[in-house]
Parts: C-alpha cells; sequence; structure tokens
C-alpha cells in the first residue's frame, strides 16, 4: 500500500513538471519580449535621429563650401573688373587715336599678359568701328573684331564695363571683358579695352575644390553649367541643365 502510494506521489509529481516548464518558458519569452522591443525602438529611432543628424551635417558642410567657392569665383572676376576698369583709364590708351604707331600701347599689353601669366588669353584695344589697333598678340592688329551680344557686369553699379557672352568652344573657353576708352580731352568715347579672359581659371579653380572626392558645377541664371570640375567636363556637363535634385532647396 505504501509502495503504491510512493508511486502515485512520484507520478503526480512527473505529471505537474511540464506546466512548471512552461510557466518558466512563457515569462522567459515575456521578459524578452518586454525588454527587447524597447530596445530595438530605441536603437531604431537613435538610428533614425543619427541618420538625419548626420545627413543635415553633411548639407550643411557642403553648403558652406559651394558658398567658398563662390565667393572665390566672384573674387575672381571681380579682380578682372578691376584691372579692366584702371587700365582703361591709363594715358598710354590714348595712342590709339594715333593707332599705336609706335607700338608703345601694344607692348604694354604683352607685359601685361605676362606678367598676369596665364590669367588673360589675350589683351586687345579697338578703335571705334571694331578695329583692333594694338594688342598683346600682334597678328591681331588690322583685324575687325565681330559684334558679340553684352551685358552688364553682374552685381555691380558700374553699367560701363561690359561682358560678352562667354566663350566655350574649341579655340579656348574665354570671357571677353571690355571696358571703354575715352579721350582726356573731352570725354568722347574713342575705343574700347577687351580682356580675354581664360576660363581655364575658373575650372582650375573648382578642380582644386573638388579635389577628386566631390563634383563642383557652377550655374548661370538659367541653370547651365558654366563650369565644373574635370569630372563633369569630361562628361560632357557644360552648357547642358543640371538635375534638379542637385539644387539644395
Amino acid at each position: 500500500m505504501e509502495k503504491g502510494r510512493l508511486c502515485h506521489i512520484l507520478g503526480a509529481s512527473r505529471r505537474t513538471e511540464f506546466p512548471i516548464l512552461t510557466i518558466r518558458k512563457t515569462l522567459l519569452l515575456a521578459f524578452l519580449f518586454v525588454s527587447l522591443l524597447p530596445a530595438m525602438l530605441l536603437t531604431y529611432l537613435a538610428f533614425h535621429v543619427a541618420g538625419d543628424a548626420m545627413r543635415e551635417d553633411i548639407r550643411q558642410s557642403l553648403q558652406i563650401e559651394a558658398e567658398s567657392v563662390s565667393q572665390d569665383v566672384d573674387k575672381m572676376l571681380f579682380e578682372r573688373l578691376q584691372n579692366a576698369q584702371t587700365w582703361s583709364r591709363l594715358e598710354v590708351m590714348q595712342d590709339i587715336q594715333i593707332r599705336d604707331v609706335d607700338k608703345r600701347l601694344s607692348n604694354f599689353l604683352a607685359e601685361l599678359k605676362s606678367g598676369y601669366r596665364n590669367v588673360y588669353q589675350q589683351l586687345l584695344c579697338t578703335d571705334t568701328e571694331g578695329r583692333i589697333v594694338a594688342s598683346s598678340s600682334p597678328d591681331n592688329i588690322g583685324l575687325t573684331r565681330p559684334h558679340a551680344e553684352e551685358n552688364a557686369f553682374p552685381g555691380t553699379a558700374n553699367a560701363a564695363i561690359r561682358l560678352e557672352t562667354l566663350q566655350l568652344d574649341n579655340r579656348g573657353d574665354n570671357l571677353p571683358i571690355k571696358a571703354p576708352i575715352t579721350s582726356m580731352f573731352n570725354d568722347a568715347k574713342i575705343g574700347e579695352l577687351i580682356l580675354v579672359f581664360d576660363w581655364g581659371q575658373i575650372y582650375r579653380m573648382l578642380d582644386h575644390a573638388a579635389q577628386e572626392r566631390r563634383q563642383i558645377a557652377l550655374l548661370d541664371a538659367n541653370g547651365r553649367v558654366i563650369a565644373a570640375s574635370s569630372d563633369l567636363r569630361k562628361r560632357g556637363a557644360l552648357l547642358q541643365k543640371i538635375p534638379a535634385g542637385w539644387i539644395f532647396p
């Protein structure tokens, strides 16, 4: 009898083992669910917030770099305007009235071009009919420059300084800058000083800023690429419309 009772008790103990294990598993799963789910949510939120913050930092960094490059381009072009304005008022410019017979003006322009190294492709002076009277390149003297569209230098009150249309072609990319030459005696216009600015200076500036790590493009008012870093130029981006997604809102 005792033996049967003992077996009965042991059997009862064995039967109650399974519910105990099931409860433990349930509690363990519940604990894991309660602890891990918030941790996963917090991790996701932290990653998402960090990603947004990182993207904003990158955007601001690129914005600052773009503004810095833009200021450098503005400075480069403004210095060219200052050259045109200052040189056009020099006494030697009056020699176009006697067609630079002693070549003093041409020699002066050649010295300026040499002193500024690769900044200018050519410096020249024309009479009121557009004929080249003096030039840093003697072969051009006597030729007539074709009429080109002109615009006032942007961002300045001096409308006397004019820009011809940017030339992007196989002859060498350049931007002609024109300043009137007036007579010292009656202020009448006697000709023009033309500085043919080498647009490659802008390319080199953008190449330096890009340093093979990014791509940089300079746009005109119509959204066309008028200068770009090396990789974009090789891909034919010049004079093309920039993708809308490239422009900061």
